[in-house]
C-alpha cells in the first residue's frame, strides 16, 4: 500500500468488525490484516467490501 493511503486505510479498517488486527510492515507486502470470518468462502465477500471501501 502506498504511504499516502495509510491514514485513510486505517480509518476504514477500524470500522470493519471482522478486522482483529492490522499491521504496517516493511517490504513489498507492507499491510497485514488479520480477520475473523465465519467460513473460508466469506473471504471473497470481505475482499469485495474492502475493494469498494478502498478503491485506491
Amino acid at each position: 500500500m502506498p504511504g499516502q493511503y495509510v491514514e485513510e486505510t486505517g480509518r476504514v479498517l477500524s470500522r470493519v468488525p471482522e478486522v482483529r488486527s492490522c499491521s504496517i510492515t516493511a517490504g513489498p507486502h507492507n499491510l497485514v490484516v488479520d480477520v475473523w470470518l465465519r467460513a473460508l468462502h466469506d473471504v471473497h465477500a470481505f475482499e469485495s467490501h474492502l475493494a469498494r471501501a478502498l478503491p485506491t
